[in-house]
């Protein structure tokens, strides 16, 4: 979807181009219509001289940069706009007069991602004809909700539905990583794997909602738990994991502890309540490891073991020294 209406855009910027060197090369006669059309156009159309200057700009335009055409016309954007944004549109402007090629670029106004505005741009180098570079046409569309739509598709495929932590493909991806920038440095990396105690009893005995709420809670509550840096994903059914930079062996223990203490009860209706438990497995990265699968597999290992001795409670890999627990 993302894609099509990507295309659609581009189309019809293209077609914009083609109609303004139209314009441009004397083929059509009337530039009262000529200019009339233009300033009806939504995308805001524009030339500049070589020295980026504008020589031309539609209505459009005009109103984006919130200015008057008279003080537009002979002014540089460095005269009208902030220096960051101003640098920004310097820089391209700068490569298509030097390079004489076309150029294609996202342009994101504000630093807000909630007021951001986001133009498509397309600028285009003008000739004599001699074929010396005189200066540049441009056009730039508001693709906000279009770039908003991208960002929100994009978070989507990286994000379980249900709790709104990253889904496992995204954890995963985040934990190579973490694990590529531990062995460049030096420095420790840890996973945590946590399970829902009981999870099937609480689903056949209070309904799946109420399990699709505790499985929200314990999200929450172990969010709350980590570390800021630390990433949170669900990797199963009832069942997540969670990637620690810049921890140890012993310091992903105490956050696990601190996990697996953070759950509370939970009230539901008539008056009753239920308090999840989870069991967590501990893993730290060795210098054998292959990859993240090494690293996973051990807290898995750990997991089970945290199962088999009763659940509730934290367990650590073994094959570390200093592991066991």
């Amino acid at each position: 979807m993302f894609l099509a209406l990507a295309a659609l855009v581009l189309c019809s910027l293209a077609g914009l181009t083609i109609y303004l060197l139209l314009v441009i090369r004397g083929r059509i006669i009337s530039e009262r219509n000529m200019a009339d059309a233009l300033d009806h156009v939504a995308a805001a159309i524009y030339m500049k001289d070589v020295q980026r200057r504008y020589v031309y700009a539609n209505s459009t335009t005009i109103r984006l940069l919130r200015t008057s055409r008279r003080a537009l016309l002979g002014a540089c954007d460095d005269d009208l706009l902030p220096a960051a944004e101003a640098q920004r549109i310097r820089t391209s402007d700068e490569w298509v007069l030097e390079s004489g090629e076309d150029i294609r670029d996202e342009l994101v106004v504000g630093d807000d991602p909630v007021t951001q505005t986001v133009f498509l741009e397309l600028k285009h180098p003008l000739r004599n004809k001699l074929g010396n570079i005189v200066g540049l046409v441009g056009i730039s569309t508001d693709v906000t909700e279009l770039y908003r739509l991208r960002r929100d598709l994009e978070h989507a495929a990286r994000t379980d539905e249900l709790t709104s932590v990253y889904n496992r493909r995204a954890l995963f991806e985040y934990a190579e990583q973490d694990v590529a920038n531990a062995r460049r440095h030096g420095r420790p990396v840890s996973m945590l794997i946590i399970d829902v105690d009981f999870f099937k009893r609480i689903n056949d005995n209070y309904g799946h909602p109420v399990g699709d709420r505790v499985l929200k809670d314990v999200a929450a509550q172990t969010r709350q738990a980590v570390r800021e840096i630390d990433r949170l994903g669900r990797i199963g059914g009832e069942e997540f994991a969670v990637i620690l930079p810049e921890a140890d062996l012993a310091q992903a223990v105490d956050i696990a502890e601190r996990v697996r203490a953070a759950m509370r009860p939970l009230p539901l209706q008539g008056g009753i309540s239920i308090t999840p438990c989870v069991s967590v497995g501990v893993a730290s990265l060795l210098p054998e490891d292959r990859g993240v699968e090494d690293l996973y597999q051990r807290a898995d290992q750990a997991l089970y073991r945290a199962k088999q001795a009763g659940r509730n409670r934290v367990v650590a890999q073994e094959s570390h020294a200093g592991a066991g627990q």
